[in-house]
């Protein structure tokens, strides 16, 4: 499959790079609904907590998920830093907890904003054993993920992680719908903390 690039050699068929294509236009319109909600409650004043809580709470329409993890990029320290996470169970991997990007799997994808297909985590985690964040994700009952990386106007601020309980849950379509609205939420976001930074400084 000419459209499908392969991204790790040891496992060709759980992990691939999401290429674009046409997406149903009435699940799209519902993503779209998402965004103005979330842009609503920017204007409005909500916290980046309350976005994000809003976030989890109307996407299920539109992807599957049991979990939803936001981990944004700290330019100063080139680490990615988890800030907030909700899930429908225990959570071992939660805000705080931090790694570097360079040398990631997921540097190449801030630079690219292409999602990320994981359909088995397990099989993953046993390439991988020394990817801790994995291996804290499964320990949660996670057996797949989608990761969207989040880009402001070209420029790479973080990721957000689809998690599901169930393996092979994760499709292209999933993964396009998302890559259409990433910039709309990553913009979003991005402004919500701002503003969340500057009324913890005063």
């Amino acid at each position: 499959d000419t459209d499908r690039r392969i991204v790790n050699n040891w496992l060709p068929d759980e992990i691939w790079i999401i290429p674009l294509s046409e997406v149903s236009q009435v699940i799209l319109s519902s993503g779209h609904a998402v965004v103005e909600q979330l842009l609503e409650g920017l204007n409005l004043g909500r916290s980046l907590e309350d976005l994000l809580a809003s976030l989890y709470e109307n996407l299920s329409g539109i992807v599957p998920y049991n979990r939803i993890g936001v981990a944004m990029l700290d330019d100063a320290q080139c680490v990615l830093r988890a800030v907030w996470s909700r899930s429908d169970g225990e959570m071992k991997l939660t805000a705080g907890y931090s790694a570097p990007v360079a040398g990631s799997t997921l540097e190449s994808l801030l630079r690219s904003g292409q999602p990320r297909i994981i359909n088995d985590l397990e099989a993953y985690l046993a390439g991988k054993p020394e990817s801790v964040s994995t291996r804290l994700i499964v320990g949660e009952g996670m057996r797949s993920s989608l990761t969207l990386p989040l880009l402001a106007e070209g420029k790479p601020i973080g990721v957000v992680f689809f998690s599901s309980r169930n393996r092979r849950t994760y499709t292209e379509e999933h993964g396009a719908i998302l890559r259409s609205l990433a910039g709309h939420i990553a913009i979003s976001l991005e402004k919500a903390q701002l503003l969340t930074a500057l009324r913890q400084r005063h």
